[in-house]
């Protein structure tokens, strides 16, 4: 009786929420339950007495074997890559001024360029038109739809071309 008292007691350490208990009744029969409730009040009393008293052994020890786990090194920073000069260039001379301008746009050559894409873009579009007739089909209307969508946005790319070229 005495090695069952002695077990509930070491048992008690643990959380009573996951602990089983377990008693003789006495018929000598043996019991398992959750809730230390529902142990006999005899028992209970004393189980709840050394639970209590074992706490308050282990509130006075002091932690001495329990030592805080080293902190973790921290790795290396590396420096970032130096980066150049504002004022140096890939050799390393300062820029001329004509390196700091933008280069000059022809604003003809644009219009001629917008117009040979445009030509394309329309033929690309017929074509597309032909085959969503012949075959009737999400992607083939999806490719029209496209094509379409492409002569509309180059003609108004155009048409800002030719304001530009005849405002310069």
């Amino acid at each position: 009786m005495r090695g069952v008292i002695v077990g509930l007691a070491l048992a008690c350490a643990a959380p009573a929420a996951a602990q089983p208990w377990r008693y003789e009744d006495a018929q000598g029969r043996v019991h398992y339950t959750s809730d230390v409730n529902q142990l006999p009040k005899d028992k209970r009393d004393r189980i709840l007495a050394a639970r209590e008293e074992d706490r308050k052994r282990r509130a006075a020890l002091p932690d001495a074997g329990v030592k805080a786990p080293p902190p973790r090194p921290t790795p290396p920073r590396r420096p970032p890559p130096p980066r150049p000069k504002a004022t140096e260039t890939e050799e390393g001379a300062a820029p001329g001024p004509e390196a700091s301008e933008a280069p000059k746009v022809d604003p003809a050559a644009v219009v001629r360029q917008l117009e040979a894409e445009l030509a394309e873009a329309r033929t690309a579009r017929d074509r597309a038109r032909r085959k969503a007739l012949e075959v009737p089909s999400g992607q083939a209307y999806h490719a029209r739809t496209q094509a379409e969508q492409k002569v509309a946005a180059l003609e108004e790319a155009l048409k800002a071309a030719r304001a530009a070229a005849g405002a310069d």
